[in-house]
């Protein structure tokens, strides 16, 4: 664990977790003002209601931990890193609000207009995914960088979202894309 002036990084990468004890969380990253915890290569692929414990959690890092079904993250999450799992719908994540960047490649997602009320969203990763069009994105009024490589887009109209938005940076190669 690394401590610089009330923020803290805790460490838990590839541990071999199935499930995050409350015990594993002492007051300090409870209370304390900025908190980034990775959990990535672990097994928790179920409900961690000891996540919501952490109320000043602001970088949280769940990659490769097989998860299939979201579930509960805390509303404080501005950095999130979902990335090669095995999620298909995105419900749970439309109340992170304050959510800036957003990693979701890597998954089984077709559809992620369950995203639309994420207005401080920024950078949105869904590359290696089952996306066949982007007009969800035009929702997505704060978006600037998006990468959808190795999708499923095969037509300009599949990719219409992306014209629309006010993204600065989009990355479609590797798309089936015929006109």
């Amino acid at each position: 664990m690394q401590k610089s002036s009330e923020r803290f990084h805790l460490n838990l990468a590839q541990q071999g977790l199935t499930f995050l004890n409350s015990g594993l969380l002492s007051a300090d990253l409870v209370i304390s003002k900025q908190l980034e915890l990775s959990l990535t290569g672990n097994c928790l692929d179920q409900k961690q209601p000891a996540l919501l414990k952490l109320r000043s959690l602001k970088f949280l890092n769940l990659s490769l931990n097989h998860i299939q079904v979201m579930y509960p993250l805390p509303l404080s999450l501005e950095i999130l890193n979902l990335s090669c799992n095995h999620i298909k719908d995105l419900p749970l994540l439309s109340s992170l609000h304050k959510l800036r960047h957003l990693d979701l490649s890597c998954n089984l997602i077709s559809n992620f207009s369950q995203l639309q009320g994420l207005n401080s969203l920024r950078t949105l990763l869904l590359a290696y995914n089952l996306i066949e069009d982007t007009h969800s994105l035009e929702y997505l009024t704060h978006l600037v960088d998006i990468d959808l490589e190795h999708n499923k887009l095969s037509s300009i109209s599949s990719i219409q979202g992306l014209l629309t938005s006010h993204a600065i940076v989009f990355i479609v190669k590797n798309n089936p894309i015929s006109e």
